[in-house]
């Protein structure tokens, strides 16, 4: 979907269709590497006792790859939000130096954080919907997972991994 430029929104609204064709790139990629198989459940009889075990072998490790692209979708969905936050700020008025989506550990941290990422700036109507949105731990954990994930992508890679547990 092409964004108009003379949207308000409109760097935040790149930011989100930049982040949908790393989401599409990344589901190709699934596809591409599900093609060539890369599991084997195996069924082994138990030592120990007449039971049987299923067992997932993997032939063929997740592409490393795979953790960049993820990467880069989190972090244009996360600075989506921070964009949006300076255009609140921006549209109200205001300074838009150092604005910044705020996010807290919990709600109380929440409100600390609008006033230290500077979105009160934006006016108490803003806030209050920010609020709404309940972007803290215990509040809107999807949300919330967007900020985590993109801070421990600054410091870790997202290693994609295959797992199996089962009986």
């Amino acid at each position: 979907m092409p964004v108009p430029k003379n949207d308000r929104f409109f760097n935040s609204k790149l930011k989100i269709e930049r982040a949908k064709r790393h989401i599409r790139e990344l589901s190709n990629e699934i596809v591409d590497y599900l093609k060539t198989k890369p599991f084997r459940i195996v069924v082994e009889k138990d030592t120990n006792s007449s039971n049987h075990l299923w067992t997932l072998r993997v032939r063929r490790e997740v592409p490393c790859h795979l953790a960049v692209i993820i990467g880069d979708a989190i972090h244009n969905l996360r600075a989506s939000l921070d964009l949006l936050a300076s255009d609140l700020v921006s549209i109200a008025g205001g300074n838009t130096n150092n604005v910044y989506f705020p996010f807290g550990d919990s709600p109380e941290g929440f409100e600390e954080m609008v006033k230290k990422r500077h979105l009160d700036r934006a006016g108490a109507d803003i806030v209050e919907v920010v609020r709404s949105f309940k972007p803290y731990n215990g509040g809107n954990e999807l949300l919330r997972a967007i900020h985590d994930l993109d801070i421990t992508d600054k410091h870790k890679a997202l290693i994609p991994s295959a797992h199996y547990a089962g009986a």
